[in-house]
């Protein structure tokens, strides 16, 4: 099921993307979101493993080889957002004088969809 709703929500982002924007896309994502109230406990290696399946998917598709770290925390903060947990969507730029940026997910503080040693740098 998450295979098939990643690849459904992989074309759509990829068509407000070139479309309408960055701007545009992360506000219809974010007014899409439910409200999260995470009234039970949640289970991190689970929301792991369900962001690992979005990673695992996005990567080998044949139709966008370039959908990156965007793509995939725009998805999983998506598909996150849909099963009531409350999760951060990150944007950061590179510090090192060359420009460059990248996109992750964090619940609590904790990085879910990435590796810590990699975010360091932005």
């Amino acid at each position: 099921m998450i295979k098939v709703q990643t690849y459904m929500l992989l074309f759509y982002i990829d068509f407000l993307l070139k479309r309408k924007g960055f701007k545009y896309t992360c506000e219809l994502i974010k007014n899409k979101k439910q409200k999260c109230k995470n009234t039970t406990l949640i289970n991190l290696q689970d929301v792991i493993s369900i962001c690992s399946q979005i990673n695992n998917t996005i990567d080998k598709n044949l139709f966008f080889p370039k959908a990156e770290c965007l793509h995939k925390s725009l998805i999983g903060h998506y598909i996150l957002s849909k099963r009531n947990i409350n999760v951060d969507f990150c944007l950061g730029v590179s510090l090192d004088g060359q420009f460059s940026s990248h996109a992750w997910l964090e619940i609590d503080g904790q990085i879910i969809n990435d590796n810590k040693n990699y975010t360091d740098k932005f």
